[in-house]
């Protein structure tokens, strides 16, 4: 089994940005993305995620950006 393509891109029709008052709530925003994925595409996930690492960008930048990392 393959899965469809993943749209990351914003020529592709993706949206790379989440924006969120705390890091918890951009991780439940991205968790519940992946989870509406994984149920509309393959009717369900069989593996539980675990945050593994969050990436920052430079602390001084005017808007910090963070790359999650999952593991399961």
């Amino acid at each position: 089994m393959q899965h469809g393509k993943w749209h990351f891109k914003p020529e592709e029709g993706g949206q790379i940005r989440v924006t969120a008052p705390t890091v918890l709530d951009g991780l439940k925003i991205f968790a519940d993305a992946v989870q509406t994925y994984m149920l509309d595409n393959f009717g369900g996930y069989a593996r539980e995620q675990y945050l593994e690492r969050l990436d920052w960008t430079d602390e001084y930048a005017e808007v910090r950006v963070c790359q999650i990392t999952m593991e399961g």
